[in-house]
């Protein structure tokens, strides 16, 4: 019975610490884990020599080899032990010294240097006689472990952090007791088989510790495999202890020495295949009870990214985005808070989420602090939870441990952080895993380019804001200026008005005076007298259109200009105007010609005011012809149109300023150069007064090659209106 214990803690411990370690060095390569799993491997293999040495102790001189070889084994494991507590605790040693005593052990671990002899005991094997290597090995041995366990202690009693504190009490105390008790009966070696099952259980203790800091304290990140990986040992063992009782039990009770062997293998056979069909429903109540108790936060991420990109599609407001996709992480995660923190125009930063979760909510002066110290530093995210944090000289872990937060990770798109998230401990206590670590940096890069986007459509909308504002403020302010213009046009037009109709009738007189002095109804006139008052008769006759222009813009905007339509000879006006003209085109060296046409329809249209129009086309083109140009005036009547222009060879109209033209008071650039005197008013008119009749201007113009202007009328309409 006692070798079928020795054998059974002997396989647990051993399958126990090969499996941690190998879960260890899988998982991640920093060299806190390496340092931990070459430790694990070698105490495994160090067992495993052990068992060995007493398992083939009938064999002396192989009993011996495996004696030696385990105690330069040893020495590894030492070494690597005080590796671990080194990189655990920060604590930097000079590897290199430690070498050269692994080399000496090395060449001198299989001599009688090492062990001389062994005996032969009841059950096993016995260390009989050492040598100088050995007694070596015990002194350095003693000094690895110790120093590690100095380590440990030193930073148990440096640390401010409650769960760190308790991972170092469980490590300490399963290192411990497996040293001191692997000392005193592994490296003696005495033989006995009760002795020596003190040497797996201790390793066996020390391996459930560690896979219980690794579950609980987080030590590493391997907590749900090794959860799943203990329950399959548990399963093993129970399958394992269930045989060897019903084998015991059959083998005792049921046979005896002299019954033959044939039945006794049916019955071994048909109980190995009964706990074949056990196997599967043992299974199944060991994975609901690890669920049960360990994976009841388990969530499935494909579950959680399906929800946060149904949020993401939903809405892009960031308030409302952020706020429902903190709720669905920071549920799913069972984190104790979860807040986004964006850039902000005020100081600090933009702070969306909740900062609550019990003792651990967060100041705003605290997150402020983590959030400058995010913008400083190149790192993409920060995982307190991994174990090469408590190491780090970042002070950012150290805020992070303030305010009880376990992970900030940036919203990066781009090469370009738009926020941060930061998330608080697990509410359990627990570790984030290496799922939620993935999980948490693919929600990060999909929240980058959402919150991205948000950003980018809040600056529209207050850019819109804003613009709409000034728009409102800049549309008040027009009005305000409108109707200041609309009063100042308001007494510029009652001045006209005023003036206009005050200049007439002075006008009048001066105009009827000069006709009676070149009538000779004064007496005789000389001909250089004839021509001065001439001048003076015509400046007379162009003041009063000029007064007539301004009585019909005025009237024009008090809604009184009125179109007074009688019979009209327009051919008749036409040669009049010509004539009237004339001289003044001879003056100027301008050649102007009219033919006047023949059985021309009389037409119903305001003969005063066409007047002016056909006077104002054929004055403006004596104006800007130059001298030894030509001014061809035309009448035209076609069964559906009558056509009046005139053509002339002068400067032309600018095309950039042509449909400016008939505007109020405007002028081109070269026009005002040449005539500074005009009003800008006579195009303006002669617009209105031929729409007004129901007619259409006609213009069309070169710069530098001249310019013609008219205007048509439907014949029938104007011959209708005559009839009547």
């Amino acid at each position: 019975m006692g070798f079928y214990l020795y054998l059974f803690f002997y396989s647990v411990a051993i399958f126990g610490i090969f499996l941690i370690a190998s879960l260890v060095i899988i998982r991640q390569k920093t060299e806190i884990y390496k340092n931990f799993a070459i430790f694990a491997f070698t105490l495994g293999l160090w067992l495993l020599l052990q068992f060995l040495s007493q398992l083939f102790y009938q064999q002396p001189d192989l009993a011996l080899l495996l004696l030696r070889s385990a105690v330069l084994i040893a020495a590894y494991m030492g070494t690597y032990f005080l590796l671990f507590a080194a990189s655990y605790t920060g604590y930097r040693i000079k590897t290199k010294l430690y070498a050269i005593p692994l080399f000496l052990l090395s060449v001198l671990g299989l001599t009688k240097w090492n062990i001389t002899s062994a005996d032969i005991v009841k059950d096993g094997i016995a260390i009989k006689e050492v040598g100088i290597v050995y007694a070596f090995l015990i002194l350095y041995l003693a000094f690895l472990f110790v120093k590690g366990l100095y380590l440990l202690l030193k930073d148990t009693r440096k640390t401010k952090d409650q769960g760190h504190k308790s991972r170092n009490r469980i490590l300490l105390f399963g290192f411990s007791q497996a040293i001191i008790i692997n000392l005193v009966f592994g490296v003696s070696s005495s033989g006995s088989l009760w002795t020596q099952i003190f040497v797996p259980v201790t390793s066996l203790v020390m391996v459930v510790l560690v896979a219980y800091a690794i579950v609980r304290h987080k030590l590493f990140d391997i907590r749900l495999i090794v959860m799943r990986s203990l329950a399959y040992l548990f399963l093993v063992v129970i399958l394992g202890a269930l045989y060897s009782l019903l084998l015991l039990l059959v083998s005792r009770f049921v046979f005896s020495d002299s019954e033959l062997t044939t039945t006794l293998e049916i019955i071994y056979a048909l109980i190995a295949v009964l706990l074949g069909f056990t196997v599967h429903p043992l299974k199944r109540v060991l994975d609901k009870l690890t669920n049960r108790f360990f994976f009841k936060e388990i969530y499935d991420p494909q579950s959680l990214l399906d929800q946060l990109n149904q949020i993401l599609v939903s809405t892009i407001d960031t308030e409302e985005l952020l706020t429902r996709s903190a709720k669905v992480v920071q549920e799913a995660l069972k984190a104790t808070y979860l807040i986004f923190l964006l850039p902000s125009q005020e100081k600090g930063p933009r702070i969306i989420g909740k900062m609550h979760g019990g003792n651990s909510q967060p100041t705003a002066q605290s997150v402020e602090i983590i959030y400058e110290q995010m913008k400083a530093s190149k790192e993409k995210a920060f995982f307190i939870d991994d174990l090469d944090a408590m190491n780090s000289d970042e002070k950012i872990y150290h805020y992070l441990h303030e305010i009880n937060g376990s992970v900030i990770a940036s919203l990066i798109t781009h090469n370009q952080r738009v926020g941060f998230m930061l998330i608080g401990i697990k509410k359990n206590g627990g570790p984030y895993n290496n799922l939620d670590m993935r999980v948490i940096d693919i929600i990060s890069g999909e929240l980058a380019i959402a919150v991205q986007n948000a950003l980018r459509f809040e600056e529209i909308r207050r850019f819109n804001i804003t613009l709409q504002k000034r728009i409102e403020e800049a549309t008040r302010e027009l009005r305000r200026a409108n109707s200041r213009l609309r009063e100042i046009d308001k007494a510029k037009d009652e001045f006209i008005s005023m003036a206009s109709h005050q200049l007439r009738t002075p006008l009048t007189a001066v105009k009827g005076y000069l006709s009676m002095v070149l009538d000779g109804d004064a007496g005789p006139v000389k001909k250089n007298q004839k021509e001065l008052v001439q001048r003076g008769f015509d400046g007379a006759q162009k003041m009063v259109y000029l007064i007539a222009d301004m009585l019909n813009v005025s009237r024009l905007q008090t809604g009184k200009f009125v179109i007074e339509n009688q019979p009209t000879k327009l051919a008749d006006m036409v040669e009049s105007e010509v004539n009237q003209l004339q001289e003044q085109a001879q003056s100027r060296g301008v050649e102007l010609t009219y033919q006047k046409p023949e059985d021309f329809p009389t037409l119903s249209m305001d003969e005063n005011k066409i007047r002016q129009v056909v006077m104002n086309f054929i004055d403006n083109a004596i104006y800007y012809t130059p001298r030894d140009g030509k001014i061809d005036v035309n009448l035209e009547a076609t069964p559906e149109t009558v056509t009046y222009t005139v053509t002339d060879t002068g400067v032309g109209v600018p095309r950039s300023v042509q449909h400016h033209l008939f505007s109020k008071f405007y002028r081109a650039e070269n026009a005002k150069k040449l005539r500074p005197d005009g009003t800008g008013l006579g195009l303006y008119m002669a617009k209105k007064v031929v729409v007004a009749q129901g007619g259409a201007i006609i213009f069309k113009s070169t710069e530098g090659k001249g310019s013609t202007f008219g205007f048509s009328f439907p014949r029938k309409t104007a011959e209708a209106e005559t009839s009547q």
